[in-house]
């Protein structure tokens, strides 16, 4: 999503509920979760002074607190994973309770009683039932990496599963999360992977997308968030990847979907050509148990398949091309009434301003159009398919192919310092190349011809690297540091890229030396519907370079569970495309042709061509009722940055009421381009100021 706003946003968030006792708000609860609670005596009383003492089950990791003057207690910052904690006071029995399972963004409230110790007692309790999270007022739904790989996901991607969150629907189509929460947009969504930022500066497009096995969980919280997070007006989207444990352990896979368990579509008349392999593996362990560990992962996607649907070309045998030169039009028939189609010349009204036919709605060889012409008869197939309404329209049966290769893996190093610090390092790359072939191939004798931005070559590289370094101060402290880098790199081609092929057809002034961008063909749009030729916006370019620095600090304090921190983001994007690089050109339709008669002399409300006229006699004439045409001409490298801070407290005012309350400041900064090479529309004077060093 582009932030070019200059304009600073202020967003204050408060939220003041009555709920029974609720946990206090744990540090980077992005990627881990905690475990808080209250501490009695037989009679009722706090307890405090309490050790506790947690562990990861899989990873040794262990974590330690004491309970204050209120009795509360409050283990934070701790990843994903199932634990085992340990209560003990002097003079109580020892409770240990395992089988606790923590999640992203997950609070566990724990309250424990205590009972007198006779002797040395240990109860031991193993839990059961999953707790209930009612220390948090925010709106989503947690997906496990069992409840993932176990469901089936066509494709495996397993963003698909977000929509089974209450509130969250397929977006517009406007990038490639596509999701709408709540009514937003689906540009407004913010998409964490490991804690850091991974959303394209444009459009939101998601730039990374771990492997199925790579992903312990992910949480979309739909609304109700805390001031800790922010950016975004629909969800937050949390991803956290796998870490290794002491147990080696892994997994290889392959996913073979052939052609015979593809249903066709409703307008194939043959078995489907779907064939697609997802194929890869995962591996975890440790390099020193207790300490440090590691996971890898990879997995690759070939794909290969043909869209089939019925598109609109130019009518058959309605359009005869005489051995003299002209072109008969009085076959040419409306699409609704079956009549012939009455064909003005246009240069009799520009010149006498009346309308009159051309004679027996021929077109001599002189005003013919040559590009015109080529384009008529090259870059439109002829119907293979009777169409409808006399032939004009879904009278072509367009088999599109195409292929689709990704490469993703991921690299995760965990290391235990002591249990005050650890350290996780985590890298994510994503490559894929996708071909969407000429819908018209086979059928033009101009190989990627029928572009029109139906087909393309695309291919993109994506990597984002994290590191976090959490830090328990004190009992009562702690604080992580995070670190993050994303790379977004994107390539989109015309079929025709690379081709001179407007000079070749008489086109001129489309095909600039020097400017490569501008190589191919306009992209033709005749007014009743069909297209051919080039893109409107490709060659596209895009490299994004983005850096992430956040820092929370986190403090158990008395009745208070305060909390604050920052976020600073430096983005730099450099976007190279032109809208309509190699021109647009529209043959008006009915009632815009210029071939109709203006005065309306001719009309005819039943028909479509109501005033007469028609786009393809139009296009013979080289008479487009509009041209677009633009030109980028520099490599801009455009540089912002986003900075935020908040701070949050959960004030327990009684055991019955507790406030959470924040507050959350943020700044987008306008983007600039790093040269000064930027231009614009000046109101006062009508022109476009352009830097006096470009000219």
């Amino acid at each position: 999503m582009n932030k070019s706003s200059t304009s600073k946003r202020r967003i204050l968030l408060m939220a003041i509920s009555l709920m029974l006792p609720i946990t206090p708000m744990a540090l980077a609860q992005a990627t881990t979760g905690s475990i808080a609670g209250r501490i009695c005596d037989p009679s009722g009383a706090v307890v405090s002074n309490v050790s506790l003492r947690v562990r990861n089950d899989a990873t040794g990791l262990m974590q330690s607190a004491r309970s204050n003057a209120w009795g509360e207690y409050s283990l934070a910052a701790l990843p994903p994973g199932e634990y085992s904690l340990e209560v003990r006071a002097e003079g109580f029995t020892t409770i240990t309770r395992s089988g606790l399972e923590v999640t992203i963004d997950r609070k566990i409230r724990l309250d424990f009683d205590l009972t007198i110790a006779m002797l040395s007692q240990t109860e031991t309790v193993t839990a059961g039932t999953p707790l209930l999270q009612v220390q948090s007022v925010e709106t989503g739904e947690l997906m496990g990496s069992r409840f993932i790989v176990d469901l089936p996901l066509l494709g495996r991607d397993f963003l698909d599963l977000t929509r089974l969150t209450a509130g969250v629907s397929s977006g517009a189509g406007g990038n490639t999360l596509n999701l709408s929460v709540n009514g937003q947009r689906e540009f407004g969504n913010s998409v964490l992977v490991d804690g850091i930022e991974v959303t394209a500066n444009r459009n939101n497009d998601t730039t990374v997308r771990p492997s199925v096995d790579s992903v312990e969980e992910f949480k979309v919280v739909a609304s109700g968030y805390a001031a800790e997070f922010g950016r975004a007006a629909g969800a937050v989207v949390a991803i956290q990847s796998k870490s290794g444990t002491n147990q080696l352990h892994g997994d290889l896979f392959e996913f073979f979907r052939p052609s015979p368990t593809a249903a066709r579509s409703f307008f194939e008349t043959e078995a489907s050509p779907l064939r697609q392999n997802n194929f890869g593996g995962a591996v975890g362990g440790p390099v020193r148990k207790d300490k440090t560990f590691f996971f890898a992962s990879y997995e690759g996607e070939r794909m290969r398949d043909a869209y089939s649907y019925l598109d609109s070309v130019p009518p058959a045998g309605q359009v005869r091309f005489l051995a003299n030169g002209n072109v008969d039009l009085s076959g040419l028939k409306d699409p609704f009434t079956g009549k012939q189609i009455p064909i003005f010349d246009p240069d009799v009204y520009a010149t006498n301003y009346y309308a009159s036919p051309f004679p027996g709605n021929i077109i001599p060889a002189s005003r013919i159009s040559p590009a015109g012409r080529a384009v008529l008869e090259d870059l439109f197939p002829a119907p293979n398919a009777p169409g409808i309404f006399n032939g004009w329209f879904n009278n072509f049966d367009s088999q599109q192919a195409y292929s689709y290769d990704s490469d993703r893996a991921a690299v995760r190093i965990d290391h235990i310092f002591s249990d005050f610090d650890r350290l996780s390092d985590v890298y994510h790359y994503g490559t894929f190349v996708s071909d969407t072939g000429d819908r018209f191939a086979g059928h033009i004798p101009v190989t990627g011809g029928g572009d029109a931005d139906y087909g393309d070559s695309e291919n993109s590289r994506s990597q984002t690297l994290s590191i976090s370094e959490t830090h328990l101060i004190s009992n009562r402290w702690l604080n992580e540091l995070r670190i993050g880098y994303t790379r977004y790199r994107l390539d989109q081609l015309s079929l025709v890229n690379d081709q001179n092929l407007a000079s070749q057809y008489g086109m001129g002034n489309i095909n600039l030396p020097g400017y490569p961008q501008t190589s191919g063909l306009p992209q033709v749009y005749l007014g009743f519907g069909a297209a051919t030729g080039g893109s409107t916006y490709k060659p596209l370019h895009f490299l994004d370079d983005n850096q992430y620095f956040s820092d929370a600090l986190a403090a158990h304090l008395g009745a208070h569970e305060w909390k604050a921190g920052g976020q600073y983001s430096r983005l730099s994007s450099a976007p190279f495309f032109s809208l309509f690089p190699t021109g647009f050109q529209y043959y008006g339709g009915p009632g815009l042709s210029l071939t109709g008669d203006p005065s309306y002399g001719f009309y005819d409300p039943r028909a479509f061509y109501y005033n007469g006229g028609s786009d393809i006699a139009d296009l013979l004439l080289g008479l487009p009722y509009s041209v677009n045409l633009g030109q980028q001409l520099t490599n801009p490298t455009t540089r912002s940055w986003e900075g935020s801070f908040y701070v949050q407290d959960t004030w327990r005012v009684t055991p019955r009421l507790t406030l959470s309350y924040g507050l959350r400041y943020e700044y987008f900064a306008p983007w600039t381009e790093t040269g000064n090479r930027a231009s614009n529309y000046d109101l006062a004077t009508g022109t476009i100021r352009i830097p006096p060093w470009l000219l």
